[in-house]
Protein backbone atom coordinates (compact mmCIF):
# COMPACT_ATOMS: atom_id res chain seq x y z
CA UNK A 1 0.00 0.00 0.00
CA UNK A 2 1.09 3.57 -0.69
CA UNK A 3 0.96 6.64 1.58
CA UNK A 4 -2.17 8.75 1.97
CA UNK A 5 -2.63 10.79 -1.23
CA UNK A 6 -2.07 14.53 -1.21
CA UNK A 7 -4.69 16.53 -3.15
CA UNK A 8 -4.03 20.11 -4.26
CA UNK A 9 -7.16 22.30 -4.24
CA UNK A 10 -6.59 25.58 -6.07
CA UNK A 11 -9.04 28.29 -5.09
CA UNK A 12 -10.40 28.78 -1.56
CA UNK A 13 -13.80 30.19 -2.31
CA UNK A 14 -16.87 28.25 -1.25
CA UNK A 15 -16.30 25.51 -3.86
CA UNK A 16 -12.66 25.01 -2.92
CA UNK A 17 -13.20 25.09 0.84
CA UNK A 18 -16.13 22.66 0.65
CA UNK A 19 -14.13 20.32 -1.60
CA UNK A 20 -11.15 20.43 0.77
CA UNK A 21 -13.35 19.61 3.77
CA UNK A 22 -15.11 16.74 2.00
CA UNK A 23 -11.81 15.23 0.84
CA UNK A 24 -10.20 15.51 4.28
CA UNK A 25 -13.23 13.91 5.90
CA UNK A 26 -12.72 10.92 3.60
CA UNK A 27 -9.08 10.61 4.74
CA UNK A 28 -7.11 12.49 2.07
CA UNK A 29 -4.43 15.06 2.80
CA UNK A 30 -5.25 18.42 1.18
CA UNK A 31 -3.19 21.47 0.27
CA UNK A 32 -5.57 24.43 -0.19
CA UNK A 33 -4.23 27.44 -2.13
CA UNK A 34 -5.57 30.93 -2.70
CA UNK A 35 -4.00 34.28 -3.50
CA UNK A 36 -6.54 35.93 -1.18
CA UNK A 37 -8.12 35.13 2.22
CA UNK A 38 -10.50 32.18 2.52
CA UNK A 39 -14.07 32.52 1.29
CA UNK A 40 -13.76 35.94 -0.29
CA UNK A 41 -14.58 37.02 -3.84
CA UNK A 42 -17.79 36.29 -5.72
CA UNK A 43 -19.27 34.19 -2.89
CA UNK A 44 -19.11 37.24 -0.63
CA UNK A 45 -20.85 39.58 -3.06
CA UNK A 46 -24.09 37.79 -3.88
CA UNK A 47 -27.34 37.52 -1.90
CA UNK A 48 -27.17 33.71 -1.82
CA UNK A 49 -30.71 32.87 -2.84
CA UNK A 50 -31.85 29.41 -1.76
CA UNK A 51 -33.57 28.94 -5.10
CA UNK A 52 -36.56 26.63 -5.10
CA UNK A 53 -36.69 26.59 -8.90
CA UNK A 54 -39.13 29.46 -9.49
CA UNK A 55 -36.50 31.47 -11.36
CA UNK A 56 -36.55 29.03 -14.27
CA UNK A 57 -39.24 27.98 -16.73
CA UNK A 58 -37.32 24.91 -17.86
CA UNK A 59 -38.36 21.87 -15.77
CA UNK A 60 -34.95 20.16 -15.58
CA UNK A 61 -33.18 23.28 -14.33
CA UNK A 62 -35.97 24.15 -11.89
CA UNK A 63 -35.98 20.60 -10.49
CA UNK A 64 -32.19 20.54 -10.09
CA UNK A 65 -32.19 23.87 -8.25
CA UNK A 66 -35.03 22.71 -6.01
CA UNK A 67 -33.33 19.41 -5.11
CA UNK A 68 -30.03 21.14 -4.38
CA UNK A 69 -31.67 23.67 -2.05
CA UNK A 70 -33.55 20.96 -0.14
CA UNK A 71 -30.29 19.03 0.27
CA UNK A 72 -28.42 22.13 1.45
CA UNK A 73 -30.90 23.15 4.16
CA UNK A 74 -30.81 19.60 5.53
CA UNK A 75 -27.02 19.85 5.88
CA UNK A 76 -27.07 23.46 7.10
CA UNK A 77 -30.28 23.90 9.13
CA UNK A 78 -29.13 27.36 10.26
CA UNK A 79 -28.55 28.52 6.70
CA UNK A 80 -31.71 30.61 6.20
CA UNK A 81 -32.15 34.33 6.79
CA UNK A 82 -35.08 35.25 9.01
CA UNK A 83 -35.23 31.81 10.62
CA UNK A 84 -36.09 33.44 13.97
CA UNK A 85 -39.27 34.90 12.45
CA UNK A 86 -42.60 33.05 12.29
CA UNK A 87 -43.61 31.13 9.17
CA UNK A 88 -45.54 33.44 6.88
CA UNK A 89 -43.52 36.54 7.79
CA UNK A 90 -42.64 38.47 4.60
CA UNK A 91 -38.92 38.03 5.23
CA UNK A 92 -39.44 34.27 5.09
CA UNK A 93 -41.18 34.54 1.74
CA UNK A 94 -40.36 35.62 -1.80
CA UNK A 95 -42.55 36.91 -4.59
CA UNK A 96 -42.14 36.13 -8.28
CA UNK A 97 -43.70 38.24 -10.99
CA UNK A 98 -43.94 37.23 -14.64
CA UNK A 99 -43.06 40.35 -16.61
CA UNK A 100 -45.30 41.55 -19.44
CA UNK A 101 -42.63 40.72 -22.00
CA UNK A 102 -41.47 37.48 -20.37
CA UNK A 103 -39.57 35.13 -22.66
CA UNK A 104 -41.75 32.28 -21.39
CA UNK A 105 -45.53 32.24 -21.25
CA UNK A 106 -47.60 31.95 -18.08
CA UNK A 107 -48.75 28.46 -19.09
CA UNK A 108 -45.14 27.23 -19.29
CA UNK A 109 -44.28 28.86 -15.99
CA UNK A 110 -47.40 27.60 -14.23
CA UNK A 111 -46.61 24.04 -15.35
CA UNK A 112 -43.18 24.31 -13.69
CA UNK A 113 -44.81 25.70 -10.54
CA UNK A 114 -47.19 22.73 -10.42
CA UNK A 115 -44.22 20.38 -10.69
CA UNK A 116 -42.43 22.19 -7.84
CA UNK A 117 -45.52 22.07 -5.60
CA UNK A 118 -45.71 18.31 -6.05
CA UNK A 119 -41.97 17.96 -5.49
CA UNK A 120 -42.13 19.96 -2.28
CA UNK A 121 -44.98 17.89 -0.84
CA UNK A 122 -42.85 14.76 -1.29
CA UNK A 123 -39.74 16.43 0.15
CA UNK A 124 -41.75 17.63 3.16
CA UNK A 125 -42.93 14.13 3.98
CA UNK A 126 -39.55 12.48 3.40
CA UNK A 127 -37.88 15.05 5.72
CA UNK A 128 -40.19 14.19 8.58
CA UNK A 129 -42.04 17.49 8.04
CA UNK A 130 -39.11 19.53 9.29
CA UNK A 131 -38.05 21.71 6.36
CA UNK A 132 -37.64 25.45 7.15
CA UNK A 133 -40.04 26.48 4.38
CA UNK A 134 -43.20 25.39 6.18
CA UNK A 135 -46.27 23.35 5.28
CA UNK A 136 -46.85 22.35 1.63
CA UNK A 137 -50.13 24.22 1.61
CA UNK A 138 -48.25 27.51 2.00
CA UNK A 139 -45.50 26.68 -0.49
CA UNK A 140 -46.97 28.77 -3.32
CA UNK A 141 -49.98 31.05 -3.69
CA UNK A 142 -51.18 33.01 -6.70
CA UNK A 143 -51.42 36.77 -5.99
CA UNK A 144 -54.35 38.95 -6.97
CA UNK A 145 -53.46 42.24 -8.63
CA UNK A 146 -55.01 44.27 -5.79
CA UNK A 147 -52.55 42.56 -3.39
CA UNK A 148 -49.43 43.88 -5.13
CA UNK A 149 -50.65 47.06 -6.82
CA UNK A 150 -49.42 49.16 -3.90
CA UNK A 151 -45.75 48.29 -4.37
CA UNK A 152 -45.36 46.77 -7.86
CA UNK A 153 -46.14 48.57 -11.12
CA UNK A 154 -49.03 46.42 -12.45
CA UNK A 155 -48.39 47.64 -16.00
CA UNK A 156 -45.10 45.72 -15.98
CA UNK A 157 -46.35 42.30 -14.85
CA UNK A 158 -48.91 39.73 -15.91
CA UNK A 159 -48.83 37.30 -12.98
CA UNK A 160 -47.51 37.20 -9.42
CA UNK A 161 -47.01 34.40 -6.90
CA UNK A 162 -46.03 34.37 -3.24
CA UNK A 163 -43.62 31.53 -2.41
CA UNK A 164 -41.79 29.94 0.52
CA UNK A 165 -38.38 30.71 -0.96
CA UNK A 166 -35.84 32.39 1.33
CA UNK A 167 -32.30 33.75 1.24
CA UNK A 168 -29.20 32.02 2.56
CA UNK A 169 -27.60 33.37 5.71
CA UNK A 170 -24.23 33.51 4.00
CA UNK A 171 -22.30 34.97 6.98
CA UNK A 172 -23.47 31.99 9.08
CA UNK A 173 -22.56 29.45 6.39
CA UNK A 174 -19.24 31.14 5.72
CA UNK A 175 -18.34 31.16 9.43
CA UNK A 176 -19.22 27.49 9.77
CA UNK A 177 -17.16 26.52 6.73
CA UNK A 178 -14.19 28.56 7.91
CA UNK A 179 -14.27 27.01 11.37
CA UNK A 180 -14.40 23.52 9.90
CA UNK A 181 -11.64 23.98 7.34
CA UNK A 182 -9.25 25.58 9.84
CA UNK A 183 -9.87 22.87 12.41
CA UNK A 184 -9.10 19.91 10.13
CA UNK A 185 -5.59 18.51 10.67
CA UNK A 186 -5.49 16.91 7.20
CA UNK A 187 -5.85 20.31 5.47
CA UNK A 188 -2.85 22.62 5.01
CA UNK A 189 -4.07 26.12 4.16
CA UNK A 190 -1.94 28.44 2.03
CA UNK A 191 -3.65 31.81 2.00
CA UNK A 192 -1.86 34.56 0.14
CA UNK A 193 -0.22 31.97 -2.12
CA UNK A 194 -0.64 32.75 -5.80
CA UNK A 195 -0.28 29.67 -7.99
CA UNK A 196 2.10 30.53 -10.83
CA UNK A 197 2.87 27.17 -12.42
CA UNK A 198 1.67 23.58 -12.59
CA UNK A 199 3.89 20.83 -13.95
CA UNK A 200 3.05 17.20 -14.61
CA UNK A 201 5.70 14.64 -13.65
CA UNK A 202 3.87 11.53 -14.64
CA UNK A 203 0.39 10.24 -13.94
CA UNK A 204 -0.75 11.18 -10.42
CA UNK A 205 2.25 13.41 -9.81
CA UNK A 206 1.82 17.18 -9.99
CA UNK A 207 4.03 19.98 -8.79
CA UNK A 208 2.44 23.27 -7.80
CA UNK A 209 4.58 26.40 -7.76
CA UNK A 210 3.04 29.15 -5.64
CA UNK A 211 4.42 32.52 -4.57
CA UNK A 212 3.92 33.12 -0.86
CA UNK A 213 3.06 36.44 0.83
CA UNK A 214 6.79 37.20 1.19
CA UNK A 215 7.37 36.83 -2.53
CA UNK A 216 9.15 33.49 -2.26
CA UNK A 217 8.35 30.80 -4.82
CA UNK A 218 7.51 27.51 -3.12
CA UNK A 219 6.96 24.08 -4.66
CA UNK A 220 4.37 21.55 -3.49
CA UNK A 221 3.71 17.99 -4.63
CA UNK A 222 0.28 16.46 -5.14
CA UNK A 223 -1.23 13.37 -6.73
CA UNK A 224 -4.35 15.11 -8.00
CA UNK A 225 -5.33 18.72 -8.64
CA UNK A 226 -8.82 20.12 -8.04
CA UNK A 227 -9.31 23.39 -9.91
CA UNK A 228 -11.79 25.59 -8.01
CA UNK A 229 -10.26 28.90 -9.05
CA UNK A 230 -13.60 30.25 -10.36
CA UNK A 231 -12.87 33.22 -12.65
CA UNK A 232 -9.30 31.90 -13.03
CA UNK A 233 -10.30 28.33 -13.89
CA UNK A 234 -9.17 28.67 -17.50
CA UNK A 235 -5.80 30.17 -16.52
CA UNK A 236 -5.13 27.22 -14.20
CA UNK A 237 -6.08 24.74 -16.91
CA UNK A 238 -3.71 26.47 -19.28
CA UNK A 239 -0.89 26.22 -16.73
CA UNK A 240 -1.57 22.47 -16.57
CA UNK A 241 -1.45 22.20 -20.38
CA UNK A 242 -5.04 20.98 -20.37
CA UNK A 243 -7.85 22.14 -22.65
CA UNK A 244 -9.93 25.01 -21.35
CA UNK A 245 -13.61 24.23 -20.91
CA UNK A 246 -15.04 24.48 -24.38
CA UNK A 247 -17.75 27.13 -24.69
CA UNK A 248 -17.53 28.30 -21.07
CA UNK A 249 -18.47 31.92 -20.43
CA UNK A 250 -17.57 34.10 -17.43
CA UNK A 251 -20.27 36.75 -17.08
CA UNK A 252 -19.29 39.79 -14.98
CA UNK A 253 -22.19 41.09 -12.90
CA UNK A 254 -22.72 44.05 -10.60
CA UNK A 255 -25.25 44.30 -7.79
CA UNK A 256 -26.27 47.37 -5.81
CA UNK A 257 -26.47 47.16 -2.04
CA UNK A 258 -28.78 49.91 -0.79
CA UNK A 259 -30.63 51.09 2.30
CA UNK A 260 -34.27 50.37 1.65
CA UNK A 261 -37.09 52.90 1.94
CA UNK A 262 -39.37 52.16 4.93
CA UNK A 263 -42.13 50.65 2.77
CA UNK A 264 -39.76 47.90 1.61
CA UNK A 265 -37.75 47.15 4.76
CA UNK A 266 -40.14 44.42 5.92
CA UNK A 267 -41.11 43.29 2.44
CA UNK A 268 -40.46 39.95 0.78
CA UNK A 269 -37.72 39.70 -1.80
CA UNK A 270 -39.05 40.12 -5.33
CA UNK A 271 -38.00 38.72 -8.67
CA UNK A 272 -39.22 39.69 -12.13
CA UNK A 273 -38.81 37.03 -14.76
CA UNK A 274 -38.43 35.16 -17.04
CA UNK A 275 -35.72 36.99 -18.90
CA UNK A 276 -33.56 40.11 -18.58
CA UNK A 277 -35.48 41.93 -15.87
CA UNK A 278 -34.95 42.79 -12.20
CA UNK A 279 -34.39 41.34 -8.73
CA UNK A 280 -34.55 42.71 -5.19
CA UNK A 281 -33.28 40.63 -2.26
CA UNK A 282 -34.16 41.80 1.25
CA UNK A 283 -31.12 41.07 3.43
CA UNK A 284 -33.07 41.36 6.68
CA UNK A 285 -30.94 44.25 7.98
CA UNK A 286 -32.74 47.24 6.48
CA UNK A 287 -30.75 46.85 3.28
CA UNK A 288 -31.31 45.05 0.02
CA UNK A 289 -29.38 43.81 -2.99
CA UNK A 290 -30.73 44.60 -6.43
CA UNK A 291 -30.01 43.78 -10.04
CA UNK A 292 -31.40 45.03 -13.32
CA UNK A 293 -30.23 42.74 -16.10
CA UNK A 294 -29.48 45.32 -18.83
CA UNK A 295 -27.13 47.10 -16.41
CA UNK A 296 -26.10 44.24 -14.10
CA UNK A 297 -24.52 42.17 -16.85
CA UNK A 298 -21.47 44.31 -17.52
CA UNK A 299 -19.56 42.00 -19.84
CA UNK A 300 -18.91 38.39 -20.78
CA UNK A 301 -15.53 36.79 -21.37
CA UNK A 302 -15.25 33.56 -23.31
CA UNK A 303 -12.92 30.89 -21.97
CA UNK A 304 -9.52 31.40 -23.56
CA UNK A 305 -9.91 35.14 -24.11
CA UNK A 306 -7.01 36.22 -21.93
CA UNK A 307 -7.47 39.97 -22.46
CA UNK A 308 -11.18 39.95 -21.61
CA UNK A 309 -10.62 37.71 -18.57
CA UNK A 310 -7.83 39.98 -17.30
CA UNK A 311 -10.12 43.01 -17.53
CA UNK A 312 -12.86 41.10 -15.74
CA UNK A 313 -10.49 40.20 -12.91
CA UNK A 314 -9.29 43.80 -12.66
CA UNK A 315 -12.83 45.06 -12.08
CA UNK A 316 -13.53 42.27 -9.60
CA UNK A 317 -10.57 43.32 -7.46
CA UNK A 318 -10.50 47.08 -7.94
CA UNK A 319 -13.99 48.10 -9.03
CA UNK A 320 -14.66 51.00 -11.39
CA UNK A 321 -14.06 54.76 -11.25
CA UNK A 322 -16.45 57.26 -9.66
CA UNK A 323 -18.20 58.24 -12.89
CA UNK A 324 -18.83 54.64 -13.90
CA UNK A 325 -19.98 53.82 -10.36
CA UNK A 326 -22.58 56.57 -10.51
CA UNK A 327 -23.77 55.40 -13.92
CA UNK A 328 -24.19 51.86 -12.61
CA UNK A 329 -25.98 53.02 -9.46
CA UNK A 330 -28.41 55.17 -11.43
CA UNK A 331 -29.02 52.40 -13.95
CA UNK A 332 -29.59 49.68 -11.37
CA UNK A 333 -31.82 51.73 -9.10
CA UNK A 334 -33.80 53.17 -12.00
CA UNK A 335 -34.21 49.77 -13.64
CA UNK A 336 -35.57 48.15 -10.49
CA UNK A 337 -37.81 51.17 -9.88
CA UNK A 338 -39.47 50.43 -13.23
CA UNK A 339 -41.01 47.44 -11.44
CA UNK A 340 -40.91 48.62 -7.79
CA UNK A 341 -41.48 52.42 -7.88
CA UNK A 342 -40.51 52.97 -4.22
CA UNK A 343 -36.99 51.78 -5.02
CA UNK A 344 -36.23 55.27 -6.38
CA UNK A 345 -35.85 56.29 -2.72
CA UNK A 346 -33.30 53.58 -1.91
CA UNK A 347 -29.97 55.00 -0.70
CA UNK A 348 -26.89 53.43 -2.34
CA UNK A 349 -24.40 51.75 0.00
CA UNK A 350 -22.01 49.85 -2.28
CA UNK A 351 -21.61 48.15 -5.63
CA UNK A 352 -20.76 44.45 -5.47
CA UNK A 353 -19.09 42.64 -8.37
CA UNK A 354 -19.18 38.92 -9.06
CA UNK A 355 -18.90 36.31 -11.78
CA UNK A 356 -21.43 33.81 -13.09
CA UNK A 357 -19.96 30.94 -15.08
CA UNK A 358 -22.17 29.23 -17.66
CA UNK A 359 -21.84 27.07 -20.73
CA UNK A 360 -22.04 28.24 -24.31
CA UNK A 361 -23.65 31.59 -25.16
CA UNK A 362 -25.37 33.69 -22.48
CA UNK A 363 -27.97 35.67 -24.42
CA UNK A 364 -30.46 36.61 -21.69
CA UNK A 365 -32.89 37.83 -24.34
CA UNK A 366 -33.15 34.42 -26.04
CA UNK A 367 -35.23 31.70 -24.34
CA UNK A 368 -33.18 29.06 -26.17
CA UNK A 369 -29.93 30.34 -24.66
CA UNK A 370 -28.06 28.04 -22.31
CA UNK A 371 -28.33 30.67 -19.58
CA UNK A 372 -31.98 29.61 -19.19
CA UNK A 373 -31.09 25.89 -19.23
CA UNK A 374 -28.58 25.35 -16.42
CA UNK A 375 -29.13 21.75 -15.37
CA UNK A 376 -25.44 20.92 -14.82
CA UNK A 377 -23.05 21.10 -11.87
CA UNK A 378 -19.82 22.38 -13.41
CA UNK A 379 -17.80 19.40 -12.07
CA UNK A 380 -15.81 17.46 -14.63
CA UNK A 381 -12.60 15.44 -14.96
CA UNK A 382 -10.24 17.16 -17.41
CA UNK A 383 -7.65 14.37 -16.99
CA UNK A 384 -7.25 11.25 -14.90
CA UNK A 385 -5.60 13.31 -12.16
CA UNK A 386 -7.11 16.77 -12.72
CA UNK A 387 -10.70 17.75 -11.82
CA UNK A 388 -12.47 21.06 -12.36
CA UNK A 389 -15.18 22.27 -9.98
CA UNK A 390 -16.79 25.29 -11.63
CA UNK A 391 -19.83 25.49 -9.35
CA UNK A 392 -22.70 26.91 -11.41
CA UNK A 393 -24.36 28.47 -8.36
CA UNK A 394 -23.25 29.32 -4.83
CA UNK A 395 -25.68 26.85 -3.29
CA UNK A 396 -24.21 23.96 -5.29
CA UNK A 397 -21.07 23.90 -3.16
CA UNK A 398 -22.01 20.96 -0.92
CA UNK A 399 -23.29 18.62 -3.63
CA UNK A 400 -20.37 19.54 -5.89
CA UNK A 401 -17.94 18.63 -3.12
CA UNK A 402 -19.55 15.19 -2.98
CA UNK A 403 -19.02 14.82 -6.73
CA UNK A 404 -15.36 15.81 -6.35
CA UNK A 405 -14.87 13.15 -3.65
CA UNK A 406 -16.55 10.56 -5.87
CA UNK A 407 -14.23 11.34 -8.78
CA UNK A 408 -11.12 11.35 -6.58
CA UNK A 409 -12.03 8.08 -4.86
CA UNK A 410 -12.47 6.42 -8.24
CA UNK A 411 -8.92 7.40 -9.14
CA UNK A 412 -7.04 6.90 -5.85
CA UNK A 413 -9.33 4.86 -3.57
CA UNK A 414 -8.42 4.65 0.09
CA UNK A 415 -8.48 1.59 2.33
CA UNK A 416 -9.92 1.67 5.83
CA UNK A 417 -6.47 2.57 7.12
CA UNK A 418 -6.43 5.69 4.96
CA UNK A 419 -3.84 4.39 2.51
CA UNK A 420 -4.14 3.98 -1.24
CA UNK A 421 -5.59 0.58 -2.05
Amino acid sequence: MQAIPRIAVIGAGVAGVASAIALAEQGYHVSLFDAYPLLTGTSNNTPGRLGMGFHYATPNTAAMLFDTTIDLVKRYPQATLGRELPHGHPLRRAQYFVARDSLFGTDEISAVHDMLIERYAKAWESSGRRLPFGEPGAFLRRLREDEYRGYVNPDEVQMGVDTAEVLMDWPEVRARLERRVRAMPRIDIYEGHRVEALSHHGKFHWRVDARDPNGQLRTFDAQLVINCAWQNIDAINRMANLPIQSGAINRLKVLLRAKLPPILQQHSSMFFCMGPFAMFSNMNDGKGMMTYAPVTNISAAQAGDGHALAELNRILRHGVDAAESQRLIDGLRGGVARFIPAMRDALPVALKFGVVRTRSECDLWDKRSDVHHRDYTGVQADAADFITNAAVKLIYFARNADLVVELVSQRVPLTRTGRVA
